[in-house]
Order: structure tokens, then sequence, then C-alpha cells
């Protein structure tokens, strides 16, 4: 089992206690609402865009260097010495030639001249077969290069591919329970080998075909002739061009995929990220995160009072009375089985085989109704996210109706400054006159119309500078208003489209929940039979076993729940003996009738 289920498992398990408890409910339901504005969650992953131009060419070339490893070119190596005639194991033709040269290696006559003459020594030649020609080292070379080529680009490709990053942030300020919170987390992962990269199918067989070339190429350079030619030295750049790597096609192919390989001085792919950011969080998510602020609490408390053993035989108390009840309801369901079994008069295999059989027809019934809830719950939650939606846009809605009432705020800050301005340039100019007045009061006739013609002119130019202002207010007006209403457009179309997709939702959901209905009554309906039929089974049973003298009145039966079964069985055979009774009444008349019009005939 991986690490990542043993966490699944545990969280599981974890949760499983949490939810049961209205107090740890109602704390993640304050954790998940408060300050949403600062949750976000982003993801990234790298999706690798595999150019297959240079996997088509190596596995076209391959053939032919797996053609030319196998050809296992080789020369003989000849070594030849002379060794006393004792040694000879066989004469060659080359050992004859070399005595007829050297006849000094006769050094005596037979004593009968018909004997043959035996020389003391004799050239002796070895050949020994060599692989380390030019051309096998020529394929060591090339394979060693192809491994590092293609192992280069695997790993890369596979270390994007398997790259997960995310950032986590969340922010919370509330109250709770006499507690205050003031929660700050940040969290930034980086994991290189995830096990739940994005998949394309497309690239998985691209990936696939990189594989088969390098287990192709450690395969030849794992064969006898290459770990013979590792052995020698490596050839050095630039290549030979012998006649065997120029004429035969094999060599010919495998110097071309060299060529391309030195050649080719891209990486081969191109890494796109795919970055997902969440927030908001659905209901789901943001529940279960807000059981990170929850254990942080327990442990720093738990560890904060030295609680340790004290929650540890708490623990061990509470376990032990879990484990009583589940004693006590075993051997209650033990014993109820065990009465059951002796009532129904079965062996215990045919009971267990029909109840095997019974509970198989229920979960078949109910294996659709279970679909049907899922389904229900998604389009509950899909409800749940587009009212966070909702209020998120409601949100932003009055963030942008704040910032519109700051604009107009400044307009009309800006109109106040600049008719102050305005009033405090004729307050100055007032004031110049009378001092002109005061100080020069014999030349203000001469001055007078030089003053009104200059004040004239500066208070035209004033008016022009008003003029201006106010115009570029207006244009600021209509600018600010026509971005008003394209907000306010934009608004009602979000609220349209959010609430036909919620009145859509609704709609799918009250069909599902009438069909849903409908087949609960269907099913309500054959159950009520199945039990009437049970109800009428054992009536008929027991009647017989009275009849019998098996079954008569005594203690066992006066229980509340045995006794109500009798009585589920008596209005059950009731029913049935009344409508078989109206059948059997007309049978009768019809056989009544018959004979009296056959007695009249």
């Amino acid at each position: 089992m991986k690490l990542i289920d043993y966490y699944y498992r545990a969280f599981k398990e974890y949760r499983k206690e949490t939810q049961k408890n209205k107090s740890c409910s109602n704390d993640r339901q304050k954790f998940s609402k408060t300050d949403i504005e600062f949750d976000k969650l982003v993801v990234k992953k790298y999706l690798c865009k595999i150019e297959e131009d240079w996997i088509s060419e190596i596995e076209e070339k391959l053939v032919f260097v797996e053609n030319a490893v196998k050809a296992e070119r080789q020369f003989i190596r000849t070594n030849g010495e002379v060794v006393p005639i004792e040694k000879i194991k066989k004469v060659s033709k080359e050992s004859v030639s070399h005595l007829a040269k050297h006849s000094d290696l006769i050094t005596h006559l037979p004593e009968d001249e018909n004997d043959d003459i035996i020389p003391d020594k004799l050239y002796m030649i070895e050949k020994l077969s060599d692989f380390s020609v030019y051309e096998n080292k020529f394929l060591y070379k090339l394979l060693c290069y192809l491994r590092d080529f293609t192992a280069l680009r695997y790993d890369k490709i596979q270390k994007l591919r398997t790259t997960y990053i995310s950032d986590f942030c969340a922010k919370k300020t509330f109250e709770s329970n006499g507690r205050k919170f003031n929660y700050n987390l940040e969290f930034h992962d980086e994991n290189y080998i995830n096990e739940y990269p994005i998949k394309d199918i497309s690239q998985d067989s691209l990936i696939k075909r990189i594989e088969n070339i390098e287990q192709i190429t450690l395969m030849l350079l794992n064969t006898d002739l290459m770990q013979e030619v590792s052995k020698t030295p490596m050839i050095k750049d630039p290549i030979v061009k012998t006649n065997v790597l120029k004429m035969n096609n094999d060599f010919k192919n495998s110097l071309a995929l060299y060529d391309y390989l030195v050649s080719y001085t891209k990486m081969g792919f191109e890494a796109v990220e795919i970055k997902k950011e969440y927030n908001p969080y659905s209901a789901l998510v943001a529940d279960e995160l807000a059981e990170i602020g929850s254990l942080v609490s327990f442990l720093t408390y738990k560890y904060g009072n030295e609680l340790s053993e004290v929650l540890e035989e708490d623990y061990l108390l509470e376990e032990r009375r879990r484990q009583e009840i589940e004693q006590e309801e075993l051997e209650n369901q033990i014993k109820r089985l065990k009465k059951k079994v002796l009532e129904s008069g079965e062996s215990l295999e045919e009971y267990m085989i029909s109840l095997e059989k019974r509970n198989k027809q229920l979960l078949e019934n109910t294996s659709e109704l279970k679909k049907e809830r899922e389904e229900n719950s998604k389009l509950k939650s899909n409800i749940i996210e587009l009212k966070n939606q909702i209020e998120l846009d409601n949100r932003n809605i009055e963030l942008l109706q704040d910032v519109i009432k700051e604009k107009e705020d400044e307009l009309i800050e800006t109109k106040l400054a600049h008719q102050q301005e305005v009033i405090a340039i004729n307050e100055n100019h007032n004031k110049e006159i009378l001092n002109i007045k005061e100080l020069h009061s014999k030349d203000l006739i001469d001055l007078k119309e030089d003053i009104t013609n200059q004040y004239n002119e500066e208070i035209n130019d004033l008016n022009i500078r008003i003029e201006d202002l106010n115009e570029a207010l207006d244009i600021k007006d209509i600018e600010h208003k026509n971005y008003i209403n394209e907000l306010m457009k934009s608004m009602d179309d979000i609220q349209n489209v959010a609430l036909n997709q919620i009145n859509d939702i609704k709609s799918e959901y009250a069909l599902k929940e009438n069909s849903l209905n409908e087949e609960v009554k269907k099913l309500m309906n054959d159950l009520d039979q199945t039990r009437e039929s049970r109800d009428l089974a054992f009536a008929s049973l027991n009647a017989l076993r009275v009849k019998e003298g098996i079954l008569e009145p005594n203690i066992d039966l006066t229980g509340e729940k045995e006794f109500k079964e009798l009585e589920d069985n008596y209005l059950a055979f009731s029913k049935f003996f009344k409508k078989q009774w109206k059948l059997t009444k007309k049978e009768i008349r019809k056989e009544i009738l018959w004979a009296k019009k056959k007695h009249k005939e």
C-alpha cells in the first residue's frame, strides 16, 4: 500500500470522529467561512510536448545498427614462433614454407636413408580472431553517444512530468466558544516524484518509444561483441569514413545516425506549465481544509497542558467501552439469528443461503438508488458552489460600488478646490486694488484703466481655465457613468447566468427527485408485497404445524416481537382468506346459476 493511501485512510478515520461532534462541525464552519478572500491554493504541473522527428529518425536507423552489431566484423591476427618439434601439434602450410627457407633447423640426418627427415625445430602459427576493428569501435562509440543522448532527454522529460508544485495560503481570525483564533499559514510544496502526472495518451506513447530505444541501446551494449570492444580505447572524432562505413548499407546508415545525433542541438521537447488556482473552495474542500486549524489547536493544547498521559488513559477507557458494546451487539445478533433459524424450521445452511439471496436482491434494488443519491449530492455541491460564486460576485459589486463612491467624492473635492482657488484669486485681486487706491490715490485715475484692463484679462483667463476644468470634469463624469453602467450591466449578466444555472439545476433536481420518489414508492410497494407474501407463508407454515401438533401455544411466543410476528401472520392470512372467499363465492354463484339454467332447459 502506498504512503498516500495510509494518509488517506488515517484522514478518513479522523473525519469519522470529528463529523459526529457538533462542536467540531461548528469550528470547521467558522474556520472555512472566515476571511475567504485570503484562501488560496495554486497548483502547478507540467505537460511535455515531445517532438516526434528525432524519435522516428533514431527508430528508423537503429535497425541498421542492430544488423551491423550482429555482423560481428573481425580480422584474423597471426602470431608465429619457432618452437621445438615436440611442441608441434599440427603442421601447416606456413610451417613447411618456413622450413624450406630455413634449412638450418635440420641439424641431423636419419641413419636409414628411407626414414623421414625430422627437423629439431619448426615454425608454428597461431591465428586469433580480433573484433576490435575500427568499424566495431565506431559502433561502440555510436551506442554510447545514443545512450547518453536519450537518457539526458528522457530524465528531463520524466522529471518535468512528475513535478508537482503547490502553494497554499490561509489567514483566519475568529472567536469560538471562549477562544480566539489567529491563524496564518503559508505552505509551499515541491514534489519531483509525483505519481499522478497529467494524462496525455499521445505523449505517453512517445515516452514508451523512447524507453524502447533505451532498452535496445543497452541490450546492444551488453552483447559480447560490444563488451569485447569496450576493453579497447575509444576512437576520437572526426570519424574516418572507411570503405565499409561508406559502402556497407548497415554501417552507412549507422554513420548517418551518428551525424544526425551530433548535429541535433535541441532538447526535443517543450514544457507547458498547467496552472490551476482554487479560490473560492468548494464546500467539501473548505470543510476538509478546516481540519488543519482544529488539529493544530488540539496538538498545541495537548503539549501545552502536558495531557499526553491523561488523554491516553481516556482513550484506552473509551476503546474498552466501545469493544464491550460491539461484543454485546455481536452476541445479541447471534442470539437473534439462532432464534430465527429455529423458528424457520430450516437448517443453518439453508437459512444462510436464503438470506444471501434476499440480500443480493436488496443490493441490486438499492444500487440504483445509491447512484441517484450520489448524483443528487453532486448537484447539491454544484448549487453550493454557485451560491458561493454569487456571494463573491456580490462582494465584488460592493467593492466596486465603494470604488465608485470614492471617485465621486474625489470629483466633489476637486470641484470645491477649484472653486476655493477662484475665490482666493478674486480676494487677492480685490486686496491689491484696495492697496493701490490707498497708496496711489492721486494716480488712481491714470492707473484705473490699465488695472481694469489687466483685471479683465486675468478674469477672462481664469474664466477660460474654469471652463476647461468644468469640461474636464464633465468628461470625467461621463466616463465614470459609462464605467458604472458597464459594471452594472456585467453584474446583471453574471446574476442572470447564475440564476439560469440555478433554475436549471433546481428543475433537473426536481425531476430527479420525482423519479426517485416514484422508484421509492415502487420499491416500498414491492417490499410490502414481499412482506405480505412472507407473512402469508409463515401463517401457512404455522397452520400446518398446529394441524400436525408441532406448534402449540407456549411461553416462547409471549414476547412483544414474537407476538407481533404472529399477529402479522394472522392479518396476512385473514386478508388472504377474505380475498379467497370472494373468489370462491363467485365460483359458487356461477355453478348454481349454471345448474338452474340447465334445469330450465
